[in-house]
């Protein structure tokens, strides 16, 4: 049977919440005619993710901006990104925060020759939103050491807190999430800047669907709007849902050219 899946900001704490909007978006789903079954995936780096998003069982996922526009645009559609309390805009754009240690008093401007820190090089909002604000502010290629690539946004922030790097880009929803969830991982950094706007984390169907893709979209809706669902909502932080389609992506690939102009993704190493 056809899947559906959550996997961006799939905390553990919140997997309840997760769990519960999964329910109410396949009994939708359902009723609008396309069967399908909630699935947990324990997905151990991107390539799995990318495998997963591209399945031709994989109904309905949450996927990463950059992936969609580099690996996914011929194998799967946007239906629309949820919207992010306190971090999206009406249009279901939003930003990246950029971080640096509590006790480091450098701004965006003074941190030449510091350690970044990146969650992947296929990341929108930890490699790419993170080059494109520097480069906004005039930094060119050779103004930082090679990226360290930390993982996961969770352990961007740990290595900034610990001294392993100078600054990082975290989503500005999973930034959202800990300062609610889990306060000790972002208790010693502070926001220096801010990525440029984009189109918030996408969710994405197969390019042919068994209902049309606005029923597809109007599950969605139904499952957010849920009363029974507002308590998960509340928690994962989603006051709504906004209708996007491919082409609001494509303004990404101006960025990711910004992006590798200050920070080549081919220099990085992990930590």
């Amino acid at each position: 049977m056809n899947v559906v899946t959550l996997p961006m900001y799939d905390l553990p704490e919140l997997r309840w919440a997760t769990s519960t909007l999964l329910d109410y978006v396949v009994e939708h789903l359902a009723n609008a005619g396309w069967p399908t079954r909630p699935v947990f995936g324990e997905f151990t780096d991107h390539a799995s993710l990318v495998r997963h998003w591209r399945d031709s069982e994989t109904a309905l996922s949450h996927a990463c901006g950059l992936p969609y526009i580099e690996a996914l645009a011929a194998d799967v559609q946007v239906l629309g990104t949820f919207r992010w309390s306190a971090v999206s805009d009406g249009n279901g754009w939003y930003r990246s925060v950029l971080v640096v240690r509590r006790d480091d008093p450098r701004t965006i401007a003074d941190l030449a020759n510091a350690q970044p820190v990146i969650n992947n090089p296929e990341s929108l909002s930890g490699w790419c939103s993170l080059g494109a604000a520097l480069a906004e502010v005039g930094y060119e290629s050779g103004d930082f050491p090679a990226p360290v690539i930390s993982g996961a946004h969770r352990q961007s922030l740990a290595m900034v807190s610990g001294g392993a790097g100078d600054f990082a880009a975290i989503d500005g929803a999973t930034f959202r999430l800990f300062e609610r969830h889990r306060p000790e991982a972002v208790a010693a950094v502070r926001i220096v800047g801010l990525g440029p706007e984009v189109p918030a984390t996408p969710l994405i169907t197969r390019t042919q669907t068994p209902i049309p893709l606005d029923a597809v979209r109007a599950c969605v809706v139904a499952a957010i709007g849920d009363a029974l669902a507002s308590g998960a909502c509340e928690a994962l932080g989603i006051e709504g849902f906004v209708p996007l389609n491919n082409h609001d992506y494509a303004s990404l690939v101006g960025l990711v050219e910004k992006a590798e102009g200050v920070l080549p993704r081919h220099g990085a190493s992990t930590h």
